[in-house]
Order: C-alpha cells, then sequence, then structure tokens
C-alpha cells in the first residue's frame, strides 16, 4: 500500500484507527511509526506539501483544516476537516495532536500596525521565496529565533537596521553581532507610525532612541498551540516557569483523555527561550490593542475587570475579547496575564478562555456542503 494524498473531502475515510494532526517533525515521525507498524493512519496538516513531505503506507492531506475536535471518553474521536473548499466529520480511535507551538504575543504600543509580523510569519515569507517587502527591517523582542530571523533575511538580501533585544541579562556576541546594529538591554519598545509602521523607538538605561523603520518583526519566545486540546476538552496547567499554558499530561504524552495524546512543541516541553520581562507581557498604556480582532485596548479590558470580573471567559462575554478570527490565540495570554495582574492572583488561579468550534473560521457554504447523517436531518427536519 502506498501513501494516498487526499484532494479532495470525499476521498476521507469514514472512520480511521489514528489520526495525527500536524506534519511537524513530532507529527510525521509519529505517523511513519504507526504505518509502519500497521496502523491505518491519516495525517492531517494545514501547510502545502513540502519536498520533504510523508511518504509511506498512509492517507495525507495537505492543505486541510482541522475546525473541530470533540470526544467522550471510551467513544471515537470526532474531527471536523475542511479540505477543497467542503467540511467533513470523520471519527478516530486515538488522536495524536502536533500542532506545533505558537509565539508569545507581544502587546507593545504599534504591535497590529500593517508592516509588523511575527518572526514565523517572516519565516514563511523567505522560506516560501514570497517577494520581501522593502525597506529597512528591525527586529525585536527575545529568544533564539529572533537571531536566527535576522540570519535568514540577511542572507537573503534584506536591509536589517538592527535587532533590539529586551531579554534580561547580556547575550555572547555571535555571528549576527558582526553583520547589524545588536541593542542589548532593551526596557521599553513603542511601534511608531499612523495608517502603517514608520519607526520604532526603544529605551534602555542609557537612552530613548528612535529608528526609522518601514516592517517590524516582534517575537518573545514560543508556547503551546493548546486550543485543540482546549476545545477537546484536555485538562489544561499553567507552567508557572513559562508563564504558559500546556497540556497536562503523563509520562508518555497522554492527555486526560485516554484516547488523545500530545507531542512535540503542542506539549508545552522543551522550551528553552528567556521569559519576557514583564512590561511586554503586560501592556503597560491603556490605549494599547490587547484583542486586535474586537479592537479592543488595556484601557477598555482594565474598566472592565475593575467591576469584579471573575474569570477570562466573564470578561469575554461582557466585552467580546477572544471571540474573534483568531479564537484568542493572539489575546488569550495577555488576557490571563491582566485578571491576575489586577486581582493579585496567581496565573494557575485565574484559568483561561474556552475554545468551541470552529476553532478556525468556517464559511457557511463549507458547513452546508458538508455531508449530513440521517439522525441529523431528522433532528432539524422531524422526518
Amino acid at each position: 500500500m502506498t501513501m494516498r494524498i487526499l484532494k479532495q473531502a470525499s476521498e476521507f475515510a469514514a472512520h480511521y484507527p489514528l489520526i495525527v494532526i500536524g506534519a511537524g517533525p513530532a507529527g510525521m515521525a509519529a505517523a511513519h511509526r504507526a504505518a509502519d507498524s500497521g496502523q491505518q493512519v491519516l495525517l492531517l496538516d494545514e501547510q502545502p506539501r513540502s519536498e520533504h513531505g510523508p511518504s509511506g503506507s498512509l492517507d495525507y492531506a495537505p492543505l486541510c483544516t482541522v475546525w473541530s475536535l470533540a470526544g467522550e471518553i471510551g467513544q471515537p474521536a470526532e474531527i471536523g476537516l475542511l479540505l477543497a473548499g467542503i467540511a467533513r466529520k470523520v471519527s478516530a480511535g486515538q488522536v495524536i495532536i502536533a500542532t506545533g507551538a505558537q509565539e508569545r504575543p507581544m502587546p507593545i504600543p504599534g504591535w497590529t500596525l500593517p508592516g509588523v509580523m511575527t518572526a514565523g510569519t517572516a519565516i514563511k515569507a523567505v522560506a516560501g521565496g514570497n517577494p520581501i517587502p522593502a525597506g529597512k527591517w528591525v527586529l525585536a523582542g527575545c529568544g533564539a529565533l529572533l537571531y536566527q530571523v535576522a540570519l535568514q533575511l540577511l542572507e537573503a538580501g534584506v536591509a536589517v537596521a538592527a535587532l533590539l533585544d529586551t531579554a534580561p541579562g547580556a547575550t555572547e556576541p555571535g555571528p549576527l553581532h558582526q553583520r547589524i546594529q545588536v541593542i542589548q538591554g532593551v526596557t521599553a519598545l513603542a511601534v511608531e507610525g499612523v495608517h502603517a509602521v514608520e519607526g520604532i523607538s526603544y529605551m534602555t538605561a542609557q537612552s530613548h532612541t528612535r529608528i526609522k523603520a518601514d516592517q517590524v518583526i516582534l517575537h518573545q519566545g514560543l508556547i503551546a498551540e493548546t486550543h485543540l486540546a482546549n476545545a477537546a476538552g484536555c485538562d489544561l496547567e499553567w507552567d508557572t516557569e513559562r508563564r504558559a499554558l500546556r497540556p497536562r499530561l503523563d509520562a508518555q504524552g497522554y492527555s486526560s483523555l485516554a484516547h488523545i495524546q500530545i507531542i512535540g512543541d503542542a506539549s508545552g516541553l522543551g522550551f528553552t527561550d528567556p521569559l519576557p520581562p514583564l512590561q511586554f507581557v503586560l501592556p503597560d498604556s491603556d490605549s494599547t490593542l490587547v484583542c486586535p480582532c474586537e479592537n479592543l485596548d488595556a484601557g477598555t479590558l482594565r474598566r472592565t475587570l475593575a467591576l469584579g470580573v471573575t474569570g477570562p471567559n466573564q470578561l469575554k462575554t461582557m466585552t467580546r475579547c477572544g471571540m474573534g478570527a483568531c479564537q484568542g490565540r493572539r489575546c488569550g495570554p495577555t488576557i490571563v496575564e491582566m485578571i491576575a495582574a489586577h486581582d493579585r492572583r496567581d496565573l494557575a488561579a485565574v484559568g483561561t478562555l474556552r475554545i468551541r468550534p470552529p476553532i478556525r473560521p468556517l464559511k457557511l457554504a463549507e458547513l452546508a456542503a458538508m455531508q449530513q447523517t440521517d439522525e441529523a436531518i431528522r433532528a432539524v427536519t422531524g422526518h
């Protein structure tokens, strides 16, 4: 049996003994190992197939969106998929979540201006051969990935003006320090511009400086991508050392739901980047946007918290924060930090946003094209 590359929703089987979500290194290794042992495996990935993509006896669906994951203990998991504009649900005996990490939000003034991007977005632009915007680039934040991106941009011929490092303590000089200006000990940042990036200002113990910039990359480390696990009902916990949410797992990587295993960066284990200083995690200015999807700034959320909000989901109900297309990916960690700071509570006591399907944006036409069971039709029509 050879690998089947699925391009249409109609090509999915109704049930798979194992479904692996995410075709990064961890997901691909798990899918190959299971397929080699004789299991029928479905490997799902949102990204296009790469030249280093999977091989072997399995079903592989690139460019496939997972928009729901549910399943009671003792019952097959049900996964909502979107492929080529058609929604479909399939079941699985076991699910492996290998969706990787997301970048920690960095809510500084101007972080949502056009021309600001994450390190991951910049890497995709360079690796994918997409046109790279001209002009001066500035990178700001902390973590090894920020330095890696700077080197990749330089290799691609990009004019990198500076890297502003917000990590506490000094970084050992490396190859990058010989090629661009690396400024350490940055204690404050603000992206400047009206309709797009025009520059970035920063403070150190010695000075307050402004650099002209056309593009800004912000990055301050990685945290586990927990939306699928959250939506499925897996227990989550706050890693107080990392100040981030992660799934609660046993030694084999199994979640609180026995049919769901979580591996790789999605487990929240193995991150070694330094923690960002608190001023880059909690917005200082009330005018700084916290929830870009719903256009909510820090001042609005703080005034709502003063009314006696008990947790993230009540704040969500009262303000719509976390209800946008990103489902709280860009604001969720900041909201929890703001509640903990306002109430002087531990992060672990605050909780997190409740995630409901669709986990990814889904058009009504795509949902309407989904095959319906006789039971579902009778529930709606009565016959």
